[in-house]
């Protein structure tokens, strides 16, 4: 799993403009869809200007790598074949170790309001709906908590939004990054992934066990 977390200004200066740029210079259009998984194999003349985009851009990208060694709750996942994403109640536990990450990287100020965006697809968008459904963000300050109004939106690959593109890439990266942490094969992450999680912007951890606190919400380690 994977997010871009940035402010409505940020994004049309850091992410939107120079991602299309990008795209229009080493792609042939700004328009042109991309898909990180499209990209294995790709030439350096390709991954590089993604590397370079990911260096040199100062918006901050969250990521949680889970794998089928990640222990969950009740259950181990042990199937390298399971689809991590095939029920509500795994992507709700993988959601709880995301979401923190994501407040974190809020900048602290005030805001009106706040957007979740997610890739629309059939396979998940009603999964979606039902885990992140039920997620608000909130400001605390010294006159206590200030809910923010929070709206949640899909949009079709086929747009081509940049935001949505690059968070394809961040979590597409976590997941990279993850099956190379548990195959210690880490000299086998491309460039560009290693470029995603560049710190202070990059903030990723590959989950390897999922703990219930009886008084807690589900935690990663």
């Amino acid at each position: 799993m994977g997010a871009v977390v940035t402010t409505v200004a940020n994004y049309l200066a850091l992410i939107r403009g120079p991602w299309r740029r990008m795209k229009e210079e080493h792609f042939g259009r700004a328009d042109t869809h991309l898909h990180a998984k499209d990209l294995n194999g790709a030439p350096r003349d390709l991954l590089d200007p993604i590397r370079d985009f990911f260096l040199h851009s100062d918006f901050n990208r969250v990521g949680r790598g889970f794998t089928h060694a990640t222990t969950h709750p009740g259950q181990q996942l042990v199937e390298a074949s399971s689809d991590l994403r095939g029920n509500d109640e795994l992507m709700a536990s993988f959601a709880l170790a995301l979401m923190p990450k994501i407040a974190e990287a809020i900048p602290t100020t005030s805001y009106a309001r706040a957007f979740m965006i997610f890739e629309a697809t059939d396979r998940l968008r009603a999964r979606y709906s039902r885990v992140f459904g039920t997620y608000h963000f909130a400001i605390q300050n010294d006159t206590g908590l200030h809910p923010i109004p929070t709206e949640k939106f899909f949009s079709p690959s086929k747009l081509a939004e940049p935001g949505v593109e690059v968070a394809d890439f961040v979590a597409y990266a976590a997941g990279r990054q993850a099956r190379a942490s548990l195959a210690g094969r880490h000299a086998d992450v491309p460039e560009w992934v290693r470029a995603v999680w560049t710190p202070p912007q990059g903030r990723f951890l590959s989950v390897s066990t999922m703990q219930l606190d009886p008084t807690e919400s589900p935690k990663p380690r």
